[in-house]
């Protein structure tokens, strides 16, 4: 596991490591023109010559200080300054040694200068940017990415909010960026993340406890915190893994019934039963022979019919396909007022939800919700578009205002918990971004809370599991050809590797 920060936390960080910890402001700037150095001479021909455009912005000296370690090392270098030449007096310092050092110095940013080189360094803005990108730095970040030469981003690429992603007015397009200390959620989030480039971390000089101190609001889970998944005990028996009921599937949408319940299958429910429309009954029963199915006539439903399969669950999965008739918000209000057990509520179970409002609350303490961006739209009252731009200020206000664990879908999965730290998920590909994929995730968190995991982490670890079975069933079939049933072969290989390491 590893922390990442907002844009505030950021300069928390910052200010506890200089202000209480006592770490000079020089030694952190050094630090970071290193790393920047060093990446830069990676990206570099011999002798080749480096471009930083400095902005005013805290990474302007990082930029100059970068120069300076290049141009010792025999690299040209030249600074392009796009917003003064005045500014701390940590930058002062470094301009006032780059003559000496055969570094050219000019004032404003040309085309020529961008062409003549063979990187450019961006350190227009830092983290700190809040506003639109407009005027001279505008124009510089336009000139970068009309170059036909690679950028590399100080710490995030200018015009980049770094506590959404979010694109002010124009950014730059870096082919690598070096985030000092943790990285952004800027940095992993649409479209931020895709301007990033490949992302390198310079630890700096920053050590746990000053991570710590400004308390991070975010972090991502790595492969090996797989091993956190609940051990399978040898001498356990069916009841040991837990019992899943599956809701899911109106007449002609079967498959997701048989999607969510192979998936909490692959992730070691010991049981699993499908409630679903009678017409589904045949397909049910050829495509699942390992689960029990039961069976309903939504004309005629009636909740007596399904009680003894409720009172069986150990964990109830529902919504996946399930269709908006009346029976369904029948069943999911019995679901929500009369059962105790843990819930994974997705689609048309949300929808029913963001129909009725009221009945969110009924859920609070015992439940993950699954939402895509347009059904998070629809809880929140809100637009798709400003659920893109918000993701993660909008996932962990929803979970701390409702008393549930949130994830909110799509690439970069955000997973938030009434209180604590928001777990990005970076594993998966544009594979996934097709039918059937969510029904998937449902029943894997299903099956790993069935088998012992808290709701938190099964929404986590279920998250990660699914998008690293994404990623081998890419190595098999690629990514356009990819089907969401190959993420459940893919879940046969990420889970026997995780058990390996329990050995």
């Amino acid at each position: 596991m590893r922390y990442v920060l907002s844009r505030e936390q950021a300069k928390a960080l910052d200010a506890f490591a200089m202000q209480t910890a006592g770490v000079p402001s020089l030694a952190l700037m050094e630090e970071a023109a290193m790393a920047l150095a060093q990446e830069a001479e990676a990206m570099l021909p011999a002798g080749g010559r480096a471009l930083a455009v400095c902005g005013n912005g805290n990474n302007r000296a990082d930029g100059l200080a970068a120069l300076r370690i290049l141009a010792a090392r025999g690299y040209r270098t030249c600074a392009a300054l796009v917003s003064g030449v005045t500014g701390s007096a940590e930058f002062e310092a470094q301009l006032a040694c780059l003559p000496a050092m055969g570094t050219e110095v000019k004032t404003g940013l040309a085309p020529e200068d961008v062409s003549g080189a063979d990187l450019v360094i961006d350190a227009v803005f830092g983290i700190g940017l809040t506003r639109p990108v407009e005027g001279e730095q505008r124009r510089a970040v336009e000139l970068m990415n009309a170059g036909d030469v690679p950028v590399l981003a100080a710490d995030i690429p200018s015009g980049v909010d770094g506590s959404t992603g979010a694109v002010l007015g124009c950014a730059v397009r870096a082919a690598k960026t070096v985030t000092f200390g943790p990285e952004k959620i800027g940095l992993l989030q649409y479209p931020g993340a895709e301007l990033a480039g490949s992302i390198v971390r310079a630890p700096l000089c920053y050590t746990a406890e000053m991570i710590s101190a400004a308390q991070p609001g975010y972090f991502c889970l790595e492969k090996e915190d797989l091993k956190a998944l609940p051990a399978r005990p040898q001498g356990g028996h069916k009841g040991t893994f837990g019992r899943v009921l599956v809701i899911a599937g109106q007449k002609n949408m079967a498959g997701a019934s048989v999607l969510c319940a192979r998936a909490a299958m692959r992730a070691g429910a010991g049981l699993v039963r499908v409630l679903a429309p009678e017409d589904n009954r045949l397909i049910l029963q050829t495509a699942l022979p390992e689960a029990v199915v039961g069976t309903y006539v939504p004309e005629t439903f009636s909740v007596e019919d399904v009680k003894e399969m409720l009172a069986w669950a150990d964990v109830i999965v529902m919504g996946p396909g399930l269709g908006s008739g009346g029976h369904v918000r029948a069943l999911l209000n019995y679901v929500l007022q009369y059962t105790k057990v843990p819930l994974v509520l997705d689609a048309d179970a949300l929808n029913a939800i963001a129909r009725e409002p009221g009945l969110l609350a009924l859920a609070a303490g015992r439940a993950v919700l699954t939402p895509h961006p347009g059904e998070m739209a629809r809880l929140c009252g809100l637009d798709a578009k400003t659920v893109t731009e918000k993701r993660a200020v909008l996932a962990e206000s929803f979970a701390r205002e409702n008393g549930v664990v949130l994830l909110l879908k799509g690439a970069r999965s955000l997973i938030a918990r009434p209180s604590g730290p928001v777990c990005v998920n970076l594993t998966g590909n544009s594979g996934m971004a097709s039918g059937g994929s969510g029904d998937v995730l449902t029943g894997v968190i299903g099956g790993l809370v069935a088998g012992g995991a808290d709701l938190f982490d099964g929404a986590c670890l279920g998250a990660m599991a699914c998008g690293l079975a994404g990623e081998a069933a890419a190595q098999t079939v690629g990514e356009r050809a990819m089907l969401a049933s190959d993420q459940l072969d893919g879940l046969a290989r990420v889970f026997r590797e995780a058990e390996e390491t329990w050995k």
